[in-house]
């Protein structure tokens, strides 16, 4: 909302009145915090909180095992891209990637996961290149196989228009994972220079460079300079700036005013239905 609707300037007003009314304004990225603080709100009550991950679920793991058990071809170079099939997430740019890197690269297939408005035309598109064997919709996925797709994967491409921090990637990194993405939003916030690559979105010759550059050189287990949070950790750090917000709201209320919200509070528990 930060990011699009204060373009228009009626829009830009209302979310400008509701953050300088708040207590506190909490963030997924350091790109929208900035944002915000445009919107000539306080930089002390904007907090930054990235999203926590399942580690439990996202976690590394053998390539080779989790391409058996989602029946890939364990020797062939794999590219996945996770998310919505919307212009939006740049899946026809990822497309014409594809098909450049298939005329000079190694063989490899890019494994698209998702559903969406777009399903079709990409599917007529693949088809008139002849990339059945380099370009496969695979559909959504459920949450058990999400990760051995990021573990099966030798780059993990991310090539959308717009973008916070995106789930995707926070997945990927979790479970080891290298990847390619747009230079937008708050994506260089969490990527490695060592491992990772930002490319100038919509622009499929710079991607097809990216992507053929990860795929010829085989990844290296270093330690990355950021690592996704985890749900507790995610919880707790939201948990503290919502007891701050608290306590500083008892402190300015007087005596007769906290009587009457603790009345209010049990009425309201009082009224409840059973």
């Amino acid at each position: 909302d930060v990011l699009l609707l204060t373009r228009n300037r009626h829009r830009r007003r209302a979310i400008q009145s509701v953050l300088q009314q708040s207590d506190a304004v909490i963030t997924v990225s350091q790109d929208i915090e900035a944002a915000v603080q445009k919107l000539q709100i306080h930089p002390e009550k904007i907090h930054t909180v990235y999203r926590g991950v399942d580690r439990s679920r996202f976690c590394p793991g053998a390539q080779r095992v989790a391409r058996e058990r989602l029946g890939l071809d364990p020797d062939r170079k794999v590219i996945v891209s996770v998310g919505r099939l919307e212009p939006v997430k740049g899946h026809t740019v990822l497309l014409e990637a594809c098909k450049k890197i298939s005329k000079q690269g190694p063989p490899f297939t890019c494994y698209v996961l998702g559903n969406g408005s777009l399903h079709s035309r990409l599917s007529q598109k693949v088809s008139e290149y002849g990339l059945d064997k380099f370009f496969q919709l695979q559909g959504s996925q459920p949450q058990s196989r999400l990760a051995d797709w990021y573990r099966a994967a030798d780059v993990v491409a991310l090539p959308s228009l717009s973008e916070g921090v995106p789930n995707v990637l926070l997945e990927a990194i979790s479970c080891g994972s290298r990847f390619v993405a747009s230079r937008v939003g708050g994506i260089p916030e969490i990527a490695d220079p060592l491992q990772d690559r930002l490319v100038t979105p919509n622009n499929p010759q710079l991607l097809a460079d990216a992507l053929s550059g990860m795929l010829a050189v085989p990844a290296i287990p270093e330690q990355r300079v950021f690592e996704p949070l985890t749900w507790q950790e995610s919880a707790v750090q939201l948990s503290q700036i919502l007891s701050d917000c608290s306590t500083r709201y008892s402190a300015g209320l007087t005596e007769q005013q906290k009587s009457r919200s603790s009345y209010r509070r049990k009425n309201r528990k009082l009224r409840q239905p059973v």
